[in-house]
C-alpha cells in the first residue's frame, strides 16, 4: 500500500538512477525530436462502400475546445477517425454509422507522450440491410489535465478517452420482422482524470464489440463501457501499469435470433493515486461483456469506486467481473459478470472483486457474485442448462461467495455450489446434491426427493 507521497519519492529515485551522465544529452536529443502537442484537431473522415453512400456516415469527430497549454508528444481533445461502412443500404431511417467521436474540452496542460480526453476511431459495418448499425468510437471526456507532468521521460499515460467503434459483421431483417438495431459503439471516456503519469491507464471508455444478427426481432448490442471520472494521482513506472476506472470491452454475439446484450461494465469513479511498480494493478475496472449465441444477456460487471492508495502489495481492488466466459450464453438466458466493490479512501481499504459469470444453455442464470469491501470476492457463475440457476454468492466481510454449482432444469438451485436437477435445491451447500425437487440442508448432503442420504 503506497501513499501518494511515496510514488512521488520511488518515481523520482528510479529516474535519478537512470538520467545521469549520457541522460543529458539524450534528453536534448530527444526535445530537439519531439513534435508539438496535438490539440482538438478533426478527425479523418472514413472508407465509404455503401450501396446507398448518404444512408452511411464515415465522419471523422469533431475535435474539442479549450484543450489548452499542452506539450511534448501529448495527444489532447482530439475527434478521432471514421471508419468503414460496406454494403449497407435499405431506408433513410436505418442508416449505418461509423463515424470518429468527437473530442472532449478543456484537456489542458498536459505533455509527454499522453493521451488525453480524445475521441475513439470508428469501426466497421458491413452488410447491415433494413437495419440501423452503430459503430461509432465514444467520445472523450472533458477536463483530463495535468497528465504526464512527473520527470520521466517515457510518459504513456492515457485519460479519459473514447472507446473505439467494435464490428458488425452482419446484421439483416426478415421482411416479417420490424426494423433492429445493432450497436457496436466505443464507451464514452471519463471526466477529469488527472495528474496521472508513467504508464497508467485511466478512466477510458472500452472498445465496442463483434455482431453477427440474422433476423433478430430486436436489438443486438455490444457497446464498450464508459470510464469513470475522477480516477487521479496514479503512476506506473519500471514496466509497471495502472489501470484504474476504464470501461470493459463488448463482448461477441453470434447469430442473434432475438435480444442479445453484451455490453461491457462501467468503469468506477474516484480511484486514485495507485501505484505499479514491475507490475500490473487493476482497481475499479469495468468486466468486459461476454460471448452469446442466439438470444442471451452477458453483461460485464461495473467497477467499484474510491479504490485509492494501493500498490503492489494489492493489486486488484474493486474490478467488475466479465461477462459468460468459456461457452458464455448460448439461446437464452443470462451470464452477467458481478460488480466490483467500492473502497473507503479514508482507510486504505480495497473493495473486492465482482466474480466472473459462468456458462448457460437454453436459458436459466449463472451469474457471477458481488463484491464487497476489504474481504470476500464475489463468487464465479457455474454452469446452468434449460432453466437452472447457478449463480456465484456474493462476497462478504468474512469471506468470499461460493462459486455457482451445477444446474440442470427449471426450478433447479445450486447458487454456491453443488448440483441441481429436476427441480432440486443445493441451499448454497458446495458439496450438496439434490435430485427431483430435494433439498440439502445441514445434516443432508445428498437429498433425492423427500429423502435423505449421506447424512454426516
Amino acid at each position: 500500500m503506497y501513499s501518494r507521497q511515496s510514488l512521488i519519492i520511488i518515481l523520482l529515485a528510479s529516474v535519478a538512477l537512470t538520467l545521469v551522465g549520457p541522460a543529458v544529452s539524450a534528453i536534448s536529443s530527444i526535445q530537439q525530436q519531439a513534435k508539438a502537442a496535438t490539440s482538438g484537431q478533426n478527425g479523418k473522415g472514413g472508407t465509404n462502400a455503401c450501396f446507398s453512400t448518404s444512408l452511411c456516415h464515415v465522419n471523422g469527430g469533431n475535435g474539442g475546445s479549450g484543450n489548452e497549454r499542452n506539450k511534448d508528444n501529448s495527444n489532447n481533445g482530439n475527434g478521432g477517425d471514421g471508419g468503414r461502412t460496406t454494403r449497407c443500404g435499405g431506408t433513410t431511417s436505418t442508416p449505418c454509422i461509423a463515424n470518429g467521436g468527437d473530442g472532449g474540452k478543456n484537456n489542458s496542460d498536459n505533455q509527454h507522450s499522453t493521451s488525453n480526453g480524445n475521441g475513439g476511431k470508428g469501426g466497421r459495418t458491413t452488410d447491415c440491410n433494413f437495419s440501423s448499425c452503430r459503430a461509432q468510437g465514444g467520445n472523450g471526456g472533458d477536463g483530463n489535465s495535468r497528465n504526464g507532468r512527473s520527470l520521466t521521460i517515457d510518459d504513456t499515460s492515457s485519460n479519459g478517452n473514447g472507446g473505439n467503434g467494435g464490428s458488425i459483421n452482419l446484421c439483416i431483417k426478415t421482411a416479417s420482422l420490424a426494423r433492429q438495431s445493432c450497436v457496436a459503439a466505443g464507451g464514452v471516456g471519463g471526466s477529469n482524470n488527472r495528474e496521472n503519469s508513467g504508464e497508467s491507464k485511466n478512466g477510458n471508455g472500452g472498445n465496442g464489440g463483434e455482431i453477427s444478427c440474422l433476423g433478430a426481432e430486436r436489438a443486438c448490442i455490444a457497446r464498450g463501457g464508459n470510464g469513470g471520472d475522477d480516477n487521479s494521482g496514479n503512476v506506473g513506472i519500471r514496466g509497471g501499469v495502472v489501470r484504474a476506472g476504464n470501461g470493459g470491452n463488448g463482448g461477441i454475439i453470434e447469430t442473434c435470433s432475438d435480444f442479445c446484450d453484451a455490453t461491457g461494465g462501467q468503469g468506477g469513479s474516484g480511484n486514485s493515486d495507485n501505484g505499479a511498480v514491475d507490475i500490473n494493478t487493476n482497481h475499479g475496472n469495468g468486466g468486459d461483456g461476454g460471448h452469446i449465441v442466439g438470444k442471451g444477456i452477458a453483461l460485464g460487471g461495473d467497477g467499484g469506486n474510491n479504490n485509492s492508495g494501493h500498490g503492489d502489495l494489492e493489486p486488484r481492488c474493486g474490478n467488475g467481473g466479465n461477462g459468460g466466459n468459456g461457452g458464455g450464453v448460448t439461446d437464452g438466458g443470462t451470464a452477467n459478470g458481478g460488480k466490483g466493490g467500492n473502497g473507503d479512501a479514508s482507510n486504505k481499504f480495497c473493495g473486492t472483486n465482482g466474480g466472473n459469470a459462468g456458462q448457460v444453455l437454453g436459458g436459466g442464470s449463472a451469474n457471477g457474485g458481488n463484491g464487497g469491501l476489504e474481504h470476500g470476492n464475489g463468487g464465479d457463475g457455474g454452469v446452468a442448462i434449460n432453466g437452472g440457476v447457478a449463480n456465484g454468492q456474493s462476497g462478504t466481510n468474512s469471506g468470499s461467495g461460493g462459486n455457482g454449482g451445477f444446474a440442470i432444469g427449471a426450478g433447479s438451485d445450486a447458487n454456491g455450489g453443488g448440483v441441481a436437477l429436476n427441480g432440486g435445491n443445493t441451499n448454497d451447500m458446495s458439496g450438496g446434491v439434490a435430485l427431483n425437487g430435494g433439498d440439502t440442508h445441514p445434516g443432508c448432503n445428498i437429498a433425492i426427493g423427500p429423502q435423505c442420504f449421506n447424512r454426516p
